[in-house]
């Protein structure tokens, strides 16, 4: 029995990826730059078994739609294995799992490392990252460390490093919302925006032009710059739900309040910059020693729980 353990850190999207290109394979619509980040981790086994069908677990639970999207996904690896193998897959979060943290980026990164190393495929880290995309267009990102960026103009889009961890000297604090799992995933708000937002196409040409943007601002070292690119790229996204027919949200008020926050912080010389993805849950980037000045701010806001704070880590971790 071949078994393999992976290691992949959720990848927040700094340069949004939100868009897809007609078509099948989760081809993305723009480039996207993200960052993986430390706290926010995921840890998942597959081992190849005997047997007619996979068995799949998360978060210590057998969850059927879960189980229905990684078994989908399994096929992949089963028709690059050439093989009918079948799995156990035993997976795990650090953090909360379909809440607009990033989950399904860590999530399909570890599947897709551990999966294809238990099914004895050595696949370089583009053809890895590529693999990891068709699970969730953000997972090719987590392949690759730090800082990265997904580059979509190709048959099989994949995402590379453009810059080692320690390139952005920031820390990132994520306010964590007192709410579940969302009650729309980012695969169906992309849907959504496409077929009824009047804002989309000047989205995804906006994307395009951050990504390229954004990808300049970091290797220069212009964190203020690059910190005030994240924060407008963030709101134009969800701008972009905003505009849906019916309007998708999902900021909550303490979403709002965050972003506020880190206006005020930054007029009192803190610099903070605000982002968030696809949920509630708001991320303040700021240099590390305001870690608790910034972290007192987010807990004073009705509807924030706790706060993570993280640095950047590298990429997948891969163990026999």
């Amino acid at each position: 029995m071949s078994r393999a353990t992976a290691i992949a850190y959720a990848n927040l999207g700094l340069a949004k990826y939100w868009g897809k290109r007609p078509g099948a394979g989760n081809l993305p619509a723009a480039g996207s730059v993200g960052v993986n980040l430390k706290a926010l981790r995921t840890i998942t086994t597959a081992s190849v078994i005997d047997g007619d069908r996979d068995e799949i677990r998360l978060d210590g639970e057998n969850s059927p739609k879960a189980a229905a999207r990684a078994g989908a996904f399994l096929d992949l690896v089963r028709e690059l294995a050439g093989k009918p193998l079948h799995f156990r897959i035993e997976s795990r979060n650090d953090f909360p799992t379909a809440a607009g943290l990033a989950s399904s980026s860590s999530g399909f990164a570890a599947l897709a490392a551990a999966a294809a190393h238990a099914a004895d495929l050595r696949l370089d880290e583009r053809a890895l990252s590529a693999l990891a995309r068709k699970g969730s267009g953000s997972a090719a990102r987590a392949i690759p460390g730090g800082v990265t960026r997904l580059i979509p103009d190709v048959d099989e889009p994949y995402a590379v490093s453009i810059a080692p961890p320690e390139a952005l000297p920031w820390v990132w604090s994520i306010g964590v919302a007192k709410t579940g799992p969302k009650d729309i995933s980012s695969r169906d708000g992309m849907a959504a925006c496409a077929e009824t937002s009047s804002f989309h196409d000047a989205w995804i040409r906006r994307a395009r032009e951050d990504a390229e943007t954004l990808e300049r601002l970091v290797l220069s070292g212009d964190v203020d710059g690059a910190g005030a690119l994240i924060e407008a790229n963030a709101l134009a996204m969800h701008a972009d739900g905003f505009a849906a027919r019916p309007p998708l949200v999902y900021f909550l008020p303490a979403t709002l309040a965050a972003w506020r926050a880190a206006v005020e912080l930054r007029r009192q010389g803190v610099m903070a910059w605000f982002t968030c993805d696809a949920g509630p849950h708001p991320v303040l980037m700021h240099p590390p020693q305001h870690a608790a000045r910034v972290r007192e701010t987010l807990l004073a806001i009705p509807g924030l729980e706790r706060v993570i704070v993280s640095a950047a880590a590298g990429g997948v971790e891969v163990t026999g």
